[in-house]
């Protein structure tokens, strides 16, 4: 993605990070924004890109966790955003494998990269990510790509609202020279515990669910229980001696 300037980045969510272990392969950044200033999409839609001619790809090479994810934003009010992951069935087909888990509030200053953090959404290299436009939202969901080979999609029909998980639907309506306004960092998880290595994962290589580490068992301590006879023994020996 080529450098955008006079950007204004909006850091809406931010979640702190402790040293973590190095990963064996670096995050890859995927998808791409530019200017969407002026661009209005229908909302309670749903856009993917079917192709593109340059830039960086919106699937990545490999598995992955996306740990975090930008949209730019145009100026008003109402923008928000949801972001989704897409498996490719063929013949304009295309079904929601994972989303992020809330609706995206962005900056309503023009120009404005906007970044969530700290997100858990897995990515297999075959699937690409797009974008959910809730109802009501003004958000820009494309900018022009400049070459004719740049294709977004959309549902047929129409303006059917967010796609449920794993329901293939008819991505067939095109935009064109459009590519989706969003990226997104996937980083590496060889353990496949949906925490990103180099950022979320605390025991890379050992699948846990506890920032990314298995659970320890907790051992119980077992008292020994007395024989009545100690007992009353030992109650003996703790009496003082009376003096005479």
């Amino acid at each position: 993605m080529g450098v955008l300037k006079g950007l204004r980045v909006a850091g809406l969510i931010v979640v702190g990070v402790l040293a973590l272990p190095s990963a064996a392969s670096a995050a890859q950044t995927i998808g791409q924004v530019g200017d969407v200033s002026g661009k209005t999409c229908t909302d309670d839609e749903a856009y993917l890109q079917k192709s593109i001619t340059a830039g960086a790809s919106y699937s990545p090479s490999t598995y992955g966790v996306i740990t975090s994810w930008s949209a730019m934003s145009k100026d008003g009010a109402g923008q928000t955003v949801k972001l989704l992951v897409f498996r490719d069935d063929g013949s304009n087909q295309f079904s929601a494998v994972a989303r992020d888990s809330v609706d995206r509030t962005l900056s309503s200053v023009d120009d404005t990269l906007n970044t969530f953090t700290g997100t858990r959404i897995p990515i297999e290299a075959n699937q690409r990510i797009g974008i959910y436009q809730p109802a009501g939202s003004t958000e820009a969901c494309e900018f022009n790509g400049g070459n004719a080979g740049d294709q977004a999609g959309y549902s047929d029909p129409f303006d059917v609202g967010e796609p449920p998980l794993n329901v293939p639907f008819d991505y067939s309506g095109t935009d064109s020279p459009n590519r989706v306004n969003v990226l997104a960092v996937v980083e590496p998880d060889v353990d496949r515990d949906v925490f990103g290595d180099e950022t979320q994962d605390r025991c890379v290589g050992k699948p846990g669910p506890v920032d990314g580490c298995p659970v320890t068992p907790h051992k119980k301590k077992c008292k020994k229980k007395k024989h009545k006879r100690e007992a009353s023994a030992s109650k003996k020996h703790c009496k003082k001696h009376k003096k005479r």
